[in-house]
């Protein structure tokens, strides 16, 4: 019980005793003076209107004195009826339909989600980074690869390597990347001739080549041969067969690239072996290079990455995400048929949504009641209306004490014109 209400039962009690006290004041003096008979009248029926009260007012409550009375204690004893009839009563008068509708148009939900947004943007926009980071660092990679690795194989699966290797092929040869890198590859090799130690490396691997037999055994013959043929010019002779392809695009060796190039690109695009074999050479990599293993690896990197960019003053992800706040705002302030739609959605969804869940919110208040303890919801009802009570049992104090005297005067002055 607050120190109000206290203090205003505090004060009943005093009329009460201070009614009772003029009581025997007036008894005892009423036979010096007559007089005395309209104050014992005045506090008799003050004294008889607080104690009404206060039965009446403790009777809400708790027994008075104790005695199990019929009908006292109503609160306590009536805590089930209490709690439906407050659920009823808020149903009926509060969550119908046409009520709900009614007071909706009243609200401006728009603006007041606009305002709401605006007051709190700064801690919205810090909320939704934590929310991001708790996220990312709770996040393992056990928890989505149930997931995420069946949808990776199935679409491994579904890619046609031979499809690709075949349409990669068409286009080096349309682009004529083939001839291409064979003159790359001429090119390279005649620059790197062109360095005398390698020069001298390859003409010494040619001279051992000579003395050997088809057994890999030095011969006399092949001795003799190697030491005639001196120092070969490699270097020579590869810079003019360069230069003689270069100046003749029509040269057969070209052609026979082209020839070459197609019948393997015929090979790859044909239903046979090749097909296998290119099947076999993806399986076999992929089981090489555990796919699982890197997909994991890849997870952790792109989480690290993800974090080291959250806690960066210039964070890509959190500039992003304030971004999105402002613009979200934004858009409210500016969408008309935003704020239309908005309109229409709450004056049409949140009474239908109220009505059809009015059961369920009925439940609620009285299940909550219900759950109460006793002693718990007295003392809360108590705390809330028991000043107004109090002030209840002064007045009938008072005022019973004036009605009393009124009797009184009306009968004594019947009497007399009698």
């Amino acid at each position: 019980m607050d120190k109000t209400t206290i203090k205003t039962r505090f004060f009943a009690n005093q009329c009460l005793i201070l009614a009772f006290i003029l009581y025997i004041v007036s008894v005892v003096c009423v036979e010096i003076n007559s007089s005395f008979l309209y104050l014992k009248a005045f506090s008799e029926a003050a004294m008889i209107g607080g104690i009404a009260d206060w039965f009446a007012v403790t009777a809400l409550f708790r027994y008075p004195l104790g005695l199990k009375i019929p009908h006292t204690a109503i609160i306590p004893n009536s805590k089930n009826k209490i709690a439906k009839n407050i659920s009823h009563f808020i149903r009926e008068n509060f969550l119908s339909e046409a009520y709900v509708r009614e007071n909706l148009k009243k609200i401006d939900f728009h603006e007041k989600t606009i305002i709401l947004l605006e007051e709190n943007k700064v801690t919205i926009k810090k909320r939704s980074n934590k929310i991001i980071s708790d996220f990312i660092i709770n996040l393992q990679y056990s928890s989505i690869q149930p997931f995420i690795m069946p949808v990776i194989k199935e679409k491994i699966n579904e890619i046609d390597l031979t499809k690709f290797i075949a349409n990669t092929m068409v286009y080096i040869y349309d682009k004529r990347y083939h001839q291409a890198t064979f003159d790359f590859l001429l090119y390279r090799a005649r620059d790197w001739l062109a360095v005398e130690e390698n020069e001298k490396m390859i003409n010494e691997q040619i001279k051992e080549l000579i003395k050997k037999n088809e057994d890999g055994k030095n011969t006399i013959t092949g001795v003799i041969k190697s030491f005639f043929v001196g120092e070969p010019k490699l270097h020579k002779y590869l810079c003019d067969f360069i230069n003689h392809i270069d100046n003749d695009p029509t040269n057969t060796t070209r052609m026979r690239i082209d020839v070459l190039f197609a019948d393997i690109l015929d090979l790859v695009q044909s239903e046979g072996a090749i097909k296998s074999q290119i099947l076999s050479l993806k399986e076999e990599t992929l089981e090489k290079i555990n796919i699982e293993k890197r997909v994991e690896e890849l997870f952790e990197e792109f989480k690290k990455w993800l974090l080291k960019d959250l806690s960066s003053e210039d964070s890509f992800i959190k500039n992003k995400t304030n971004s999105m706040v402002d613009t979200f705002i934004q858009e409210l302030h500016d969408n008309r048929a935003l704020k239309l739609w908005i309109k229409r959605q709450t004056e049409h969804k949140i009474p239908i949504l109220i009505a059809n869940n009015a059961e369920l919110i009925d439940s609620y208040f009285s299940d909550y009641i219900d759950n109460l303890d006793t002693e718990e919801m007295t003392k809360i009802i108590e705390d809330k209306v028991g000043d107004d009570l109090q002030f209840i049992r002064i007045n009938g104090t008072i005022i019973g004490g004036f009605i009393g005297l009124i009797i009184y005067s009306v009968t004594e002055l019947v009497k007399y014109l009698i």
